[in-house]
């Protein structure tokens, strides 16, 4: 019986599969050496904040409502000072805690910080795209660990897996076209204010990682000697009336920031609907108003009048009512 044996010069199955890992591991190291070396090129303004390269007096932390009524460039116009915000719809206040100390690791430290306080109602697990800027931040990465088990481990074994998200393209967009406010330019309709009519009653509540993270932002700001102050911004009226304990939740904000830092409300200072966008967002015209109502913030008109840091006291204490 002939027995049949390998030809000669075939490579062996094991080879052919080492091979093949390698080739895969060399590839999806160097796509995302080159994923990581584009980020680097954008001007993004979490890329600024992780490379560095943020100069900002005024600093902006929050959710989506930070994100869109505090636009940078607009602030500048008006206060004269380099604005950086960092706010984005998803943002919790545990991440909000993570770009603060992050922030201050890398750049000069603000003369002031600037905290809208719905993020305490986003679920602290959340994280969303932010998960790009893994590489680059050991706390985003804890958070992804302990939030998303099945994502951490998978882009610490394909690292190119980190780059398959939204936020990727977006700031690959921003190497060539500079950032601009993030504005909302609709106006809210008739349509969508019969829907938010129409919407039952319901409640808010902060989550209490949520809160613990805001303890430590206000120590944080303390230890650093940098200037606090917490904005709630505005609310469409209709869609106040809708939250049962609207005013207990803002007594609990006050009451938890105690003497620590100046919370001013402006939640029901614009009432007109037609500078919303939504129930919860400002249109253009309507943050050019709002932004006309910041002057009462003495945190800020401190800071533009050239008044040196200092820490915060209830002095400075104010709840905006107009």
């Amino acid at each position: 019986m002939k027995l049949q044996t390998k030809a000669p010069g075939t490579p062996n199955a094991i080879v052919i599969a080492l091979v093949f890992v390698i080739l895969i591991f060399v590839g999806d190291r160097t796509l995302a050496w080159v994923c990581a070396e584009l980020v680097g090129m954008s001007q993004d303004r979490y890329v600024n904040l992780y490379h560095g390269r943020s100069t900002a007096e005024i600093l902006v932390i929050g959710n989506s409502k930070a994100d869109n009524h505090f636009p940078p460039k607009m602030m500048a116009s008006k206060f004269g000072r380099p604005v950086e915000n960092l706010g984005l719809g998803g943002i919790s206040m545990v991440l909000a805690e993570t770009l603060i100390r992050d922030y201050i690791d890398r750049n000069k430290k603000p003369g002031l910080i600037i905290l809208e306080p719905t993020a305490l109602l986003v679920p602290p697990e959340t994280i969303g795209d932010m998960r790009l800027f893994a590489p680059d931040s050991e706390r985003i990465s804890n958070l992804i660990r302990t939030h998303m088990p099945e994502f951490y481990y998978a882009k610490e074994f394909f690292h190119s897996f980190n780059y398959n998200n939204e936020m990727f393209f977006r700031v690959l967009y921003r190497i060539i076209q500079p950032p601009q406010d993030r504005l909302h330019y609709s106006t809210l309709n008739r349509a969508q204010m019969d829907m938010l009519l129409r919407r039952g009653d319901y409640s808010i509540s902060s989550h209490h990682d949520n809160l613990e993270s805001f303890e430590r932002i206000m120590q944080f700001a303390n230890e650093h000697e940098i200037p606090l102050t917490v904005i709630l911004t505005p609310t469409l009226p209709q869609q106040a009336d809708k939250i049962v304990n609207f005013t207990d939740w803002k007594l609990q904000i006050e009451k938890l920031i105690g003497d620590r830092a100046p919370f001013h409300d402006f939640s029901l200072v614009i009432e007109d609907p037609q500078l919303f966008s939504d129930g919860q967002h400002l249109n253009t015209q309507g943050v050019s108003v709002f932004l006309e109502k910041l002057e009462v913030v003495k945190e800020i008109d401190a800071l533009t009048a050239g008044g040196k840091t200092h820490k915060l006291t209830t002095e400075v204490r104010v709840t905006s009512k107009d």
